[in-house]
C-alpha cells in the first residue's frame, strides 16, 4: 500500500497508481539520485514518482510495450529499415510487419537468412535502456548462433550481427514513436 498525494490517488497500491501515471502520460523511466527510477512525462525535469520499488520499472517497460505492440497489430504498419552494417561482409535488413520483425541477414548482397519475432518477445530488464540493449542483443546473438549450428548462416561475428538487427529495430521503433 502507498498513500498519494501527488497524482490524488489517496491510499493504493503501486500497481494501480503506476497504472494510473501510465494512463495520464507519465512513460518516461530516469534514474534518480539514490539510484533508482523514477517515471515522469517526458520531457519533464520532475516526476510525480520519483523513487518506484524494485520491479515496477519492468512493470512499467511490459505495459508500454504491449501497448506498442497492440497499436502496431491494430494499425498492421508495415516498415522497412535500411541495412546496417554488422561488419564488412555481413547487413541485416528489419521489416515490422504488425508487431511482428522479420529479419534478413545479407552476406554481400546475397540473402543469406530470415526469421522473425514479436515485439513481446525482446526481453526486458528492471534496469536503463543500456541494460535492455544488452539483453536484447544477447537474445538476438543466441538465436543467430542457432541458425549458424543449424548452417543457415555461413558465418560471421554473432554479436556483432545482433548488435546491427537491434540498431535497425530501434530505427523502426524510433519513426513509429515520432509519428503517433
Amino acid at each position: 500500500m502507498v498513500d498519494d498525494r501527488v497524482l490524488s490517488q489517496g491510499i493504493t497500491t503501486w500497481r494501480s497508481l503506476i497504472d494510473f501515471a501510465i494512463r495520464t502520460g507519465h512513460t518516461e523511466l530516469y534514474e534518480s539520485e539514490d539510484g533508482r527510477q523514477g517515471l515522469r512525462r517526458p520531457g519533464f525535469r520532475y516526476a510525480p514518482i520519483s523513487r518506484l520499488p524494485e520491479r515496477a520499472p519492468e512493470y512499467v517497460k511490459d505495459v508500454l510495450t504491449g501497448r506498442l505492440a497492440s497499436y502496431l497489430e491494430q494499425k498492421k504498419l508495415h516498415l522497412t529499415s535500411a541495412r546496417v552494417a554488422a561488419d564488412d561482409t555481413f547487413k541485416a535488413q528489419v521489416v515490422l510487419d504488425g508487431s511482428t520483425f522479420q529479419i534478413s541477414i545479407f552476406e554481400g548482397r546475397k540473402l543469406d537468412s530470415t526469421w522473425s519475432f514479436k515485439l513481446m518477445d525482446l526481453p526486458r530488464t528492471p534496469g536503463l535502456k543500456a541494460d535492455d540493449e544488452e539483453a536484447q542483443q544477447a537474445f538476438v546473438a543466441k538465436r543467430i548462433k542457432r541458425i549458424q549450428r543449424e548452417g543457415r548462416i555461413a558465418g560471421g561475428d554473432a554479436r556483432l550481427i545482433s548488435k546491427a538487427v537491434i540498431r535497425a529495430v530501434e530505427s523502426i521503433l524510433k519513426n513509429i514513436e515520432v509519428s503517433k
